[in-house]
């Protein structure tokens, strides 16, 4: 059973706070209690939502300039009203590390990114369920899982488009939904926690195919700050792979057997069939396989197929690779090293975490699913994708060498030591909910 809070109405310091805060820039959700001739009001079919959206404040980070746009919402739990400068920061960090490599940078101006502010009566994220919005909560110690109420999350998020653009009706928000991701930046009680995890649902009908990726709103949820030995603020690379490779390109996680779990419980038939709906492009599964690294052309019946032969994408090893999504079968990624991969193995290598790349496969996935979200008439060209990928291509080039330079190198100096390793969180990936 969901618990569900009602917020008060905020005082009028509060208001004054926000106004000075937000000036012009921002855009009060809520409906004006004084014009009932209000265009943007739809009714509410409770007061839970009602006092969530006329007490929240809307900030549009990026605009788009090209297409429809597609939607990046940036949402916080854990934020008082004292915080929500706080907030403002956090959110637009994690709008820069969206946008901070390809092939996002280059998909920024098809992007709307706005933050929502929520009040919650009581601050910080941690093992325990506390009085937020959307009760967010650190589960499972030694892994990175968290606990939230996505369906509340999704449905707030659309009261929030009802608020903000000129929308009649449920379908016509539900369309701004399905072209819609959403980040949920955590105000974490312990900035050292390496916590993270989406959420996804994708359609149960036979209306979307294998080569074709659903557009279907995905909830990521990330710590603003993590703080991890030795590294810094790995925060941003954790946004890309939950909210950019997850939520947007619905990327499988391509791990080299670090013992993390399957996305669907190890259940390969729902994982096939999630595959069958467009999921894990960048995912093989080959029964027959061997041993880790074990390696094999890809096959000429994908989309994908065209870069193996492409002087271009020359040194971007384009080629499946055992060691994806878990040891306990043998599914394999589409490319040595990428943003996808595990965190451990990065940590020992001595490489930081904000500077993983996406490989070719996860690049193109995720190029497809933004410009279909911006442009419904939009169809893949792969001579398009190819003149806008030529940062990509470099930063994959460089990716690898600095990968496998520090591998065959084998330095003895690590930000981790070994007792540091056994430590390291186990990660959950996606948590990925079929339709009827």
């Amino acid at each position: 059973m969901k618990h569900y809070i009602n917020i008060a109405k905020q005082s009028l310091s509060w208001a004054l706070m926000l106004t000075v805060l937000f000036c012009l820039s921002a855009c009060h959700l809520g409906q004006d209690a004084d014009n009932d001739d209000n265009p943007n009001r739809l009714p509410f079919v409770d007061n839970e939502f009602e006092a969530l959206v006329s007490n929240s404040v809307s900030r549009t980070i990026v605009e788009h300039k090209k297409g429809d746009g597609f939607h990046i919402v940036i949402v916080g739990d854990g934020y008082t009203n004292a915080e929500f400068s706080k907030f403002t920061e956090h959110a637009n960090k994690a709008s820069e590390a969206i946008f901070a490599t390809t092939p996002m940078s280059e998909l920024k101006d098809y992007c709307e990114v706005t933050m929502i502010c929520v009040p919650s009566e009581e601050s910080g994220i941690d093992y325990e369920t506390h009085n937020t919005p959307f009760k967010t909560h650190y589960q499972n110690e030694g892994t990175t899982a968290v606990g939230g109420q996505t369906d509340k999350v999704k449905e707030f998020v659309k009261r929030c488009f009802v608020g903000k653009y000129d929308i009649k009706n449920d379908s016509e928000a539900n369309v701004y939904m399905n072209k819609c991701v959403i980040l949920v930046l955590l105000n974490g009680v312990n900035s050292n926690e390496l916590k993270g995890v989406t959420s996804i649902t994708i359609p149960g009908d036979e209306s979307t195919s294998k080569n074709v990726i659903p557009l279907s709103c995905a909830v990521a949820y990330v710590p603003a700050v993590i703080n991890f030995k030795g590294y810094g603020d790995i925060a941003p690379y954790v946004i890309r792979h939950e909210l950019v490779g997850h939520a947007i390109g619905k990327l499988g996680d391509e791990y080299k057997g670090d013992g993390a779990d399957t996305p669907v419980e190890g259940d390969i038939s729902l994982f096939e069939r999630a595959q069958s709906h467009g999921l894990y492009q960048n995912i093989y599964y080959k029964a027959q396989a061997t041993e880790t690294d074990e390696e094999w052309p890809v096959s000429n019946d994908t989309w994908l197929f065209k870069f193996t032969t492409d002087e271009r994408y020359k040194g971007c090893a384009l080629s499946w690779y055992t060691g994806a999504l878990t040891k306990d079968f043998m599914f394999c990624r589409l490319g040595k090293y990428s943003t996808m991969g595990s965190t451990v193995i990065r940590y020992k290598e001595n490489i930081n975490p904000n500077s993983h790349r996406f490989n070719t496969a996860s690049r193109a996935t995720i190029y497809k699913v933004v410009r279909k979200a911006a442009n419904d008439t939009y169809v893949w060209n792969y001579d398009d994708f190819v003149s806008n990928d030529a940062k990509g291509r470099q930063e994959e080039r460089e990716y690898i060498s600095l990968y496998e330079g520090n591998r065959s190198r084998q330095s003895s100096r690590s930000a981790l030591s070994s007792e540091d390793f056994t430590k390291l969180p186990k990660h959950v990936s996606p948590i990925i909910t079929l339709g009827k």
